[in-house]
């Protein structure tokens, strides 16, 4: 769902960027080929995404390599993805939400980090922004905030609660990476 919600928000707010950012998705505990569930599907529909096409495929180490940032959902998600190759993959693995509210308090203003230009300028910023947020324990709400729980085996609400609280921080993700709106150096 988080795919499906990232790849609308890029087509619909920055169309011209939509190269820039490729998104794709894979799962710790995914059985490559599977097709989304139908409870994804159906709250994918409710907001106008087609994810029918969607195929599911494990997260491995080529994989994580490959990536200049990758989101975990739940803390244990993003513990079994550095796991896959210790020290290597630290400071490119965050939790969306926790990556989300690094995003907007560098739109804020609210932190001393300026970025680069671009959106691998503006994910370095939020990279650093994060991981001095991680170490300093300077993270804005309560832990459980920053889980975005597997819905799978619960009804469709459970789905679309999910959806909800990912598409709240996909975009202020995007506007940092995306919008040209975060603050000037030396400002």
């Amino acid at each position: 769902m988080a795919e499906g919600l990232a790849i609308q928000a890029i087509r619909d707010r920055y169309p011209a960027t939509a190269d820039l950012v490729p998104v794709s998705s894979a799962g710790v505990a995914a059985l490559d080929g599977n097709p989304a569930v139908p409870e994804a599907v159906a709250a994918m529909r409710r907001v106008g995404i087609d994810i029918t096409g969607h195929r599911a495929r494990r997260l491995t180490s080529p994989i994580v390599a490959g990536s200049d940032c990758v989101l975990a959902m739940e803390e244990g998600q993003r513990r079994a993805i550095t796991s896959l190759a210790p020290g290597v993959f630290e400071g490119r693995v965050f939790l969306l939400m926790k990556l989300g509210e690094a995003a907007e308090r560098v739109l804020e203003g609210g932190t001393g980090t300026w970025p680069e230009t671009g959106p691998e300028g503006a994910l370095g910023c939020l990279s650093r922004a994060a991981a001095a947020f991680e170490s300093g324990a300077d993270w804005l709400r309560e832990p459980q905030y920053y889980e975005v729980e597997d819905p799978f085996g619960y009804p469709l609400e459970e789905f679309e609660r999910a959806a909800r609280k990912m598409s709240s921080t996909i975009d202020p993700l995007l506007e940092a990476l995306l919008g040209g709106k975060l603050p000037a150096r030396g400002r």
